[in-house]
């Protein structure tokens, strides 16, 4: 049968036929003058097939130094690359001669065994290799970085804090805060999700008493925030308050700073680690409590394979050590949520009277006189209120673009002003500046609409820099600044109580001393976005500018205009936020939509999307099969010493007709409509769609949480498979992607 562009009927038979059998190698023991003489190390090699422990040879000039746990070189094949030693004894399941060690590259174990462990489990969940996983968790070494730290050794810091237990202060005003607090100072494995309040009560006061109590405990703390700005500034507030200097583990820092910080965390002689995503790998000693903010943020997730999210890194390693576990956002992220529903965490909001002493008044469109107001930018309610405000102190008003122009269509038929070279949307800079394309840089100078041929032009979007301008002709006199990535003065850190208006875009929000006086969110219709996740986004950002606004018994007003969704206002006006995301969560189980259940996205050509999916499919089936074996002859699945599955060899049989749909064949069309199809038994295969690049496919395998981890762990170990056996291009395989 002729095949079409993604043909399920044509669909060959994978290990059908002439599949070699999983079997455990027989163990030799090695003689040498050597103890323990082999080496057993995870190479650190970028094809899938090559992610495994290899057995080597320890040469009599490594017997000391070649530790578990140390960074070595090592040939394989051809090659030389690196990797870790995860084990050392003398037997090797090899039936060759073993070649030797190359070399010892650290002078010390850099990889400890929770890492290794939490890099494993990420592995199968992810469907990624544990080589890019230690890659990003373990820093290259720095020559002059560790002869200095090792000529300038410094004692360990003791476990315990002579502090006494602090007291609950901002923790009153959470049920369960008090207890949560108590559990930490004990030592215990207890784990949060924290819906922040705005104001004192989820401030970093909060934070500082939690660490407080587990030095108290003798335990040591991770804090893992979204940006460098804010994790110094945590630092110094910590190292103020605590006693303590934390170490500060950013990816901004020099290649130097960051292997000297990492010896200071592995050696001991810091307790407390405060820093970006990749501090979520911190070989602290006795982890106590792992600290995750605002873990919903874009930066708190790899953006490369196997695209880890930092949330899944600490919870981890939180379960691995027996640590206790906290998200701090002012929101409830829908994967917090899902870990509510299963119990594994547990929810400590604000109390009534807590929330109504630390919000604002929140106010949206329809609230305000007149229906004109859900679709004026700048609606009349809003310049009484500023008015009155800018009597008491600063405003802030947040808006969704920076820059002046960022989007233009044609003023007489609303077609959207695009360029003619790449498709991109041209906008304008400053007010006497000509149109530019946004993704080439093109300058168009004159424009005329493609459409009707006209060249008058009006805005989509207004910028930060336009709305400043406005603003400044609205309020005269008044004093403006500008906060933003982009802006002149780049993002502004904190503002003072004198009246003053400040423009600034998600994320760049300043702190006002005492707070803002009023709020405006203008353009709200675009804040709310697209996709799986757009209503915890756009929650995360009005939280973020409520709780820089002073609270309703002081004045302080928060107003949102331009179309946000009134439940929404309702929702974040009373901080009903774990109950919103429980109620996101219920809808995303009716359409089994992640986290409420396993996606896996694959992504390539038809034709080796193809291919993998026989692959896989083929192996689920084999895995069924003996998974029934297993209950009825008690034969054990098979894994070597080191927990990674043997790869299986897969050989070609002939096409498959148990793919076929309804009418009986596959066409171009149908498929690009998307569909379900059993792929196994409890595994739905959705799609396929066309891919983000030209001439690729991708499809979705689904799988409920029960058979989650099967799903991905068997896709990583095919992938193995068919990349050791060259059956076709590169595939790119995502667990939960963006939907």
């Amino acid at each position: 049968m002729e095949s079409t562009l993604f043909d399920f009927d044509a669909l060959p038979l994978m290990g059908e036929q002439g599949a070699l059998l999983e079997a455990r190698p027989a163990r030799t023991r090695v003689r040498s003058k050597v103890a323990d003489p082999v080496a057993h190390v995870h190479v650190l090699h970028s094809q899938p097939h090559m992610d495994r422990v290899f057995d080597y040879l320890i040469p009599e000039k490594f017997a000391d130094s070649a530790r578990v746990g140390t960074r070595v070189v090592v040939d394989l094949g051809a090659q030389r690359v690196g990797g870790f030693i995860v084990a050392r004894d003398g037997t090797t399941e090899g039936s060759g001669r073993l070649r030797p060690l190359y070399r010892v590259v650290s002078e010390h174990p850099v990889l400890t065994a929770s890492v290794y462990s939490v890099a494993r489990t990420l592995a199968d969940k992810y469907t990624g290799t544990v080589a890019d996983i230690l890659r990003a968790a373990i820093p290259e070494r720095h020559a002059r970085a560790a002869k200095e730290f090792l000529a300038d050794a410094q004692e360990a810091i003791p476990l315990a804090s002579p502090r006494p237990a602090p007291e609950p202060g901002p923790w009153e005003a959470y049920r369960g805060g008090p207890e949560f607090l108590a559990a930490l100072g004990a030592g215990k494995a207890v784990r949060a999700c924290m819906a922040a309040l705005p104001g004192s009560a989820g401030g970093v006061e909060v934070l500082v008493r939690a660490v407080q109590a587990v030095r108290r405990a003798g335990r040591s703390v991770l804090l893992v925030v979204p940006t460098t700005r804010a994790a110094r500034t945590l630092q110094a507030t910590l190292a103020t308050r605590v006693g303590e200097n934390p170490t500060l583990m950013v990816s901004e820092e020099s290649h130097e700073k960051r292997y000297r910080a990492f010896l200071s965390v592995l050696s001991g002689q810091s307790r407390i680690v405060v820093g970006t995503r990749g501090a979520a790998w911190a070989p602290l000693t006795d982890l106590g409590l792992a600290i995750i903010m605002d873990d919903a943020a874009s930066t708190l997730q790899d953006i490369r394979a196997p695209y880890l999210a930092a949330r899944d890194v600490v919870l981890e390693r939180a379960r691995r050590e027996n640590a206790a576990f906290l998200a701090f956002s002012p929101y409830v992220s829908e994967e917090c949520a899902q870990l509510l529903s299963e119990h594994r965490i547990t929810l400590l909001d604000g109390t009534a009277a807590a929330r109504r002493a630390a919000l604002p008044n929140i106010s949206g469109p329809h609230q305000w006189p007149g229906g004109e107001a859900d679709h004026l930018r700048l609606p009349q309610p809003a310049f009484p209120i500023l008015r009155r405000a800018l009597e008491d102190g600063p405003v802030l008003i947040l808006v969704p673009r920076s820059g002046y122009i960022p989007a233009l269509c044609c003023a007489y038929c609303g077609e959207r002003a695009l360029c003619t070279i790449c498709g991109g949307n041209l906008a304008q800079g400053t007010p006497h500046d000509p149109l530019q394309c946004q993704r080439c840089g093109v300058r168009v100078h004159p424009w005329r609409c493609q459409h009707c041929h006209n060249g008058k032009l009006r805005a989509i979007r207004i910028g930060s820099a336009r709305t400043a301008e406005e603003i400044g002709r609205a309020f005269p006199g008044v004093g403006i600044i500008l906060s933003g990535a982009h802006s002149p003065e780049g993002i502004i850190g904190n503002v003072s109580q004198r009246p003053r208006i400040v423009v600034a875009t998600p994320g760049a929000e300043p702190e006002a001393e005492g707070g803002f006086a009023a709020a405006l969110v203008l353009d709200a219709r675009y804040l709310l976005g697209e996709g799986l996740g757009a209503e915890t986004r756009f929650i995360r950002v009005l939280a973020r500018v409520a709780a820089r606004v002073r609270c309703a018994a002081e004045g302080g007003h928060m107003l949102v205009a331009g179309g946000a969704p009134p439940e929404l206002l309702n929702r974040i006006a009373r901080w009903e936020l774990g109950e919103y995301a429980a109620e996101l969560l219920e809808q995303r189980a009716e359409l089994d939509l992640p986290p409420t259940a396993t996606w896996v996205g694959i992504t390539g050509a038809s034709g080796d999307v193809r291919t993998y999916l026989a692959m896989l499919r083929a192996a689920l089936n084999r895995g069924e099969s003996a998974a029934g074996a297993r209950g009825t002859q008690g034969t054990h699945d098979v894994q070597d010493a080191y927990g990674e599955h043997l790869f299986t060899q897969f050989s070609p049989g002939t096409g498959s007709k148990e793919w076929q749909s309804e009418s009986g064949k596959e066409t171009e069309a149908d498929l690009l409509t998307g569909g379900a199809f059993e792929l196994a038994s409890g595994i739905v295969l959705l799609g396929p769609v066309p891919g983000a690049r030209p001439g690729e496919i991708t499809v979705y395998a689904r799988a409920e949480l029960s058979r989650g981890i099967t799903l991905t762990r068997q896709a990583r170990k095919t992938y193995g498979a068919y990349s050791a056996q060259r059956l076709g291009g590169s595939l790119r395989l995502q667990v939960n992607p963006p939907l």
